[in-house]
């Protein structure tokens, strides 16, 4: 959420045009290590600037990797955010059949 949109002496930073816009958040984060200390951050931030947390989904997660399991846990644990989705590694972005 500290992501610079521009450069120079005082940036543009992701989280003020979060706060203009007043717009509530949906996190997305990593399930891999370092996944909850990332997302604990990244909330802890935005809450402390008064940005509303919706929730969080968890990318390139693997149900069978038993640190993904509990690194989703304990994020909805510590934070009292739901995960909300969990987006598999191998998924697909679109369907190969438009049809679909």
């Amino acid at each position: 959420m500290i992501t610079p949109l521009t450069q120079g002496p005082d940036p543009l930073l992701l989280t003020d045009m979060i706060l203009t816009l007043g717009c509530p958040v949906l996190l997305v984060s990593g399930s891999g290590l370092g996944a909850i200390n990332h997302t604990m951050l990244s909330i802890h931030h935005g809450q402390g600037l008064g940005i509303p947390m919706e929730g969080v989904v968890l990318n390139h997660y693997d149900s069978s990797n038993p640190i993904h399991v509990d690194n989703a846990r304990m994020i909805e644990s510590l934070s009292g955010l739901p995960v909300l989705a969990r987006i598999e590694t191998n998924a697909r972005a679109w369907p190969d059949d438009k049809n679909q």
